[in-house]
């Protein structure tokens, strides 16, 4: 085999034949068996890579899909099928527009017949096939069946990919951190439609970058609500607007890494979080990180944005409610809050498994429920510690003996003809003039402690001070 397409090789530098015929070559000199399978593969391509003048088979994907929700994905796929004009417009007006869309729809027909015969005896008509009740054996919806199975094989091979990914890129964290798996990210095209859909629905809203949800926020949450998946506490350390998302994310990547664990530190951790314990509890934080929470269920389709800020507004109102001094009472701290939201929405979790909507469970805790005044009630105010006395000095030794300098024997010394060295060893060595007044006891001293007093010209040299000479002498 090696042979034959090394033979092809040198001869297509020779020939100016197509690309198509060459491969037509190569797969007639491959074995049956290897050659049918390049032929009918429907995902990759196989093409041969030139490397030193040798052929070798290497793979590709054919216009490989990244999302299941993606309307180019499934336009690029309706183009490479070479599906009939009116066959895509009339999917369009039916509702077709993604590859999931196709896929989960004719979940019973194992041949595509359902999607054949919903397509009515007019479109066929159109597209000019004879005998349009009956368009079952022409090309036209053999490409339908084709587009229905290549559909379901793009969701079973990116479902796959995607858990394969999630296996391999588990990393430990820190056990103080978020320990869980993240939802599959979101992908730019759904966040427009969402993001157009928040602003038809709601057109007095303004969406800005401090008010719209974080990928990873809006990516839980769009999570949580899909058909199969449960509800479940969304920390606040997660709860951050694209803004904050951005800034942590850009602060990361220009940190300078100074050592291995820097480093190693840097691959694992790709997702920022807020630290609570840098938190300080104030109107503005809480008024804002509630705004961007809201906005994730709303533009998710969850709940409705009045429901919403009616029951942001109770929780904001109990939680910073500032109390007179004279009642000895405060709000609720930080650590608090933190407790009472995590008890607030187990509460709706419970009811939403339970069969209620997201705005019923938020308006029954809003107006019926009186479980926000029980968590986020006034705290008692306690008085500061009274700081212990401080102790006792020790009470003064009766039996000792204050020394006292002698202040006319100081005023002698500095008066008296004091020498500013001494030769020492026929080295001259500087006098210490603190310790001519007794003002310098230290040992180690960079200056000599001789009597600097000068005796026939010369210092007298004695281990004394010179207020100390008239006494030694």
């Amino acid at each position: 085999m090696r042979h034959s397409l090394e033979s092809l090789s040198h001869g297509s530098t020779n020939r100016s034949g197509s690309t198509d015929r060459s491969m037509q070559v190569a797969l007639g000199s491959l074995p049956h068996r290897l050659s049918n399978t390049l032929v009918s593969s429907p995902v990759f391509l196989f093409f041969p890579t030139i490397v030193d003048s040798t052929f070798y088979i290497s793979t590709s994907p054919c216009r490989a899909m990244t999302s299941i929700d993606s309307k180019a994905d499934f336009s690029t796929l309706l183009d490479d099928l070479g599906v009939h004009q009116h066959l895509i417009i009339w999917m369009q007006g039916q509702g077709f527009a993604t590859i999931s869309d196709v896929a989960f729809t004719f979940v019973a027909s194992n041949d595509g017949a359902a999607l054949v015969d919903l397509v009515p005896a007019e479109v066929w008509r159109n597209i000019g096939v004879p005998d349009p009740a009956n368009p079952s054996t022409t090309v036209h919806a053999g490409k339908l069946r084709r587009l229905l199975a290549q559909c379901r094989m793009v969701v079973q091979q990116l479902s796959v990919s995607e858990s394969a990914t999630v296996s391999t890129t588990a990393a430990p964290v820190a056990p103080s951190s978020w320990q869980e798996l993240a939802p599959p990210r979101l992908t730019p095209e759904a966040v427009q439609q969402l993001i157009e859909a928040f602003q038809k629905n709601y057109p007095g809203e303004l969406l800005t970058s401090d008010s719209t949800p974080s990928i990873r926020l809006l990516s839980v949450v769009h999570h949580c609500l899909k058909p199969g998946q449960s509800l479940r506490y969304i920390p606040w350390q997660i709860r951050m607007s694209q803004k904050q998302y951005q800034e942590m994310t850009e602060a990361k990547t220009h940190k300078a890494i100074r050592s291995e664990a820097q480093l190693l530190g840097a691959l694992l951790d790709e997702t920022p979080e807020l630290s609570m314990e840098n938190v300080r509890l104030s109107a503005d934080w809480l008024s804002k990180t509630q705004q961007v929470f809201r906005n994730a269920f709303v533009l998710c389709h969850a709940a409705h944005l009045q429901i919403f800020k009616k029951f942001d507004d109770k929780f904001f109102s109990l939680a910073m409610k500032r109390h007179p001094s004279e009642s000895n009472l405060r709000s609720v701290n930080l650590s608090e809050l933190l407790e009472a939201d995590k008890v607030i929405w187990a509460e709706i979790i419970a009811m939403r498994n339970n069969k209620w909507s997201l705005d019923e469970a938020l308006h029954e805790l809003t107006a019926c429920r009186a479980d926000l005044y029980g968590l986020l009630q006034p705290r008692p105010r306690l008085e500061e510690p009274i700081k212990p006395p401080k102790p006792d000095k020790q009470p003064k030794d009766p039996n000792k003996v204050k020394k006292i300098p002698d202040k006319n024997a100081a005023r002698a010394a500095s008066q008296a003809d004091l020498c500013s060295y001494m030769v020492v060893e026929g080295v001259k060595k500087p006098l210490c003039q603190r310790y001519q007044r007794g003002n310098c006891t230290s040992k180690t001293c960079k200056y000599l402690h001789k009597c600097a007093v000068k005796v026939q010209g010369k210092p007298c040299g004695k281990a004394h001070g010179a207020h100390q000479h008239s006494n030694k002498t």
